[in-house]
């Protein structure tokens, strides 16, 4: 929670935008006290803080841009903890080093698949449905999700809803790809794969579909797009964009209906590339008066026919943390990836 008096007198012209890129105006059990944008960060305990008073006094949060950097510094003693973003090479790694604590906890994340229906083949409802079944999910996710994910079994994010809700069925059958690849137009033939440059994993799964659509007779290349471009893509026509997109996400509130709207609804702020039903929409608003779980359901079914996405992996948090610390599984916030509660880390 944020301070209203200590908004409104830092307000400034942009609503204390600037202010709290180097300032804090919480309510936690931390302030914070040293805020070098791009280098690194500081908390100390706040000696008036309401709550239970936490173990560390001081907690430094460096910024390390190259993750083979953070496993050196961890490797040698220097960082208590790496938190997220570590490869798949480095994931087994650590699951095979006794010297460390690995943690693989649940969270709200999915690693999707999102196909563009304003772009060539994939205009036709058809297609994209042959192409999403010709994509091996259990080889993608075994390749880069083991010993931190599992494939999913719902189109919408893990945790959300009870297990037999929001089913998708999508059966792998590459032939279904192959028996319409050799009736396109040559240039039809030709995908692009996107993934945003930041994910590593995603550039894993964004070759291995690139392998697998070779084989059913697409010629696909890969291409990745910066975070600031992809988001560009929201409300656009879409030319611009791949044909096909892996992007890791995870919804802001646990809500069925905010994460449905704003992903599969045609005004969505997530829905990169306009894909949407009037079936998704029907039961999206039906669900929302008295959040029924049968409706949101619904939703994510007719989603699943569009053949605009694909849920592959279900995708936890892999942590990796001095023996030492301890509290970690504890601290873990499943609803916020990448997050500790600092407070309920201490020694043992």
């Amino acid at each position: 929670m944020l301070s209203p008096e200590g908004l409104a007198k830092n307000g400034g012209s942009d609503n204390a935008q600037t202010y709290l890129t180097t300032h804090d105006l919480g309510t936690g059990p931390f302030t914070l006290t040293a805020a070098e944008v791009g280098s690194k960060y500081e908390l100390t305990a706040f000696g008036d803080y309401w709550g239970t008073k936490p173990y560390f006094e001081k907690v430094e949060l460096p910024v390390i841009t190259d993750v083979s950097a953070q496993q050196l510094q961890f490797n040698n003693g220097q960082l208590a903890a790496i938190l997220h973003d570590l490869p798949s090479s480095a994931v087994q790694s650590y699951l095979d080093n006794k010297s460390f604590a690995n943690y693989s906890l649940p969270t709200m994340m999915s690693n999707f698949v999102y196909l563009n229906p304003k772009k060539g083949m994939m205009a036709d409802a058809k297609n994209r449905t042959a192409v999403l079944q010709a994509i091996d999910v259990d080889e993608l996710v075994k390749q880069t999700y083991f010993g931190r994910g599992q494939k999913a079994e719902q189109i919408y994010p893990p945790n959300m809803m009870a297990d037999q809700y929001g089913k998708q069925t999508v059966p792998h059958d590459p032939s279904v790809l192959s028996g319409l690849a050799g009736g396109l137009p040559a240039d039809q033939k030709n995908v692009t794969i996107g993934y945003d440059s930041s994910n590593p994993d995603n550039q894993l799964i964004s070759n291995l579909i690139q392998t697998q659509l070779a084989a059913a007779g697409l010629n696909a290349k890969v291409q990745a797009y910066p975070t600031s471009e992809i988001y560009g893509w929201v409300g656009s026509d879409g030319q611009s964009a791949p044909d096909i997109m892996t992007y890791l996400g995870w919804p802001d509130a646990p809500s069925p209906y905010t994460w449905g709207h704003i992903s599969w609804d045609a005004d969505g702020g997530l829905n990169f590339f306009g894909c949407s039903a009037p079936a998704v929409t029907a039961a999206l608003n039906a669900g929302l008066p008295n959040a029924s779980l049968p409706d949101y359901s619904n939703a994510g079914e007719e989603a699943v026919k569009t053949g605009c996405w694909l849920n592959v992996a279900d995708v936890n948090d892999f942590m990796v943390a001095q023996p030492w610390l301890k509290g970690v599984e504890q601290a873990h916030v499943v609803t916020d990836p990448n997050t500790l509660r600092l407070a309920a880390l201490s020694v043992g």
